[in-house]
């Protein structure tokens, strides 16, 4: 991050990176803990970090920081986007149309591997309209990647095993499979092994050159 515009400031016990030119709009960085790191402007950093001086309180269960650790602690990797238009930067975002990312107030994701595999993203919208509009976006697009079933390759498989609900003004995208179902799925990807007792033809070897005589020459 210092090697890319960002210099180094001490905040309420961690330490944040911000872009080091001043009224730059670029993000700024807090690494809260090795698990966890926090991405925006300076001054929503700082509400976020700020603790009351007779010690730190747990975050509110609906803040920022308190929907990071639940989501930490549920899965392997995961994200939280708490923007206007975080559609537009995220997973599963070219499935969406574009028109739709400025409806899209925020967005959370998990990614779990503990138990095969098990996936969950929430898009929250501005309102149900746009919920409703996500959602055909959304089916449409996984229908179409989908398309040709296992023949298709693992990715079809997994895409085809997406579940897709809505909520007034959230879309639920979730993903459940087994290990089993996993390794099942990415053997399809893999090219069909050679049958024992065949090997490779050895390349034919060049033809020896003719010579030919004619008498009295």
């Amino acid at each position: 991050l210092l090697r890319h515009g960002r210099r180094a400031q001490a905040f309420g016990g961690v330490t944040l990176y911000r872009p080091a030119r001043t009224g730059s709009t670029d993000p700024s960085f807090a690494l809260v803990s090795p698990e966890i790191i926090l991405i925006g402007d300076i001054h929503s950093l700082f509400s976020a970090l700020e603790r009351p001086p007779d010690g730190p309180e747990p975050p509110s269960p609906d803040s920022l920081l308190g929907r990071a650790q639940a989501l930490s602690a549920q899965y392997d990797c995961w994200a939280v986007l708490n923007e206007p238009g975080a559609l537009r930067n995220f997973l599963f975002a070219g499935l969406a149309s574009g028109a739709l990312a400025k409806d899209s107030e925020s967005i959370e994701a998990g990614i779990s591997l503990r138990e095969g595999l098990a996936m969950d993203v929430i898009y929250r919208q501005r309102s149900e309209r746009g919920a409703r509009l996500l959602e055909g976006s959304l089916n449409r697009g996984i229908r179409l990647a989908s398309f040709g079933g296992p023949e298709a390759g693992p990715w079809a498989v997994l895409l085809s095993r997406l579940q897709l609900t809505t909520d007034r003004i959230n879309v639920f995208l979730s993903l459940r499979m087994t290990s089993e179902e996993v390794a099942g799925a990415l053997q399809l990807g893999r090219p069909l092994a050679q049958p024992a007792g065949l090997t490779a033809q050895s390349s034919p070897k060049p033809s020896e050159k003719l010579v030919i005589r004619i008498e009295g020459l």
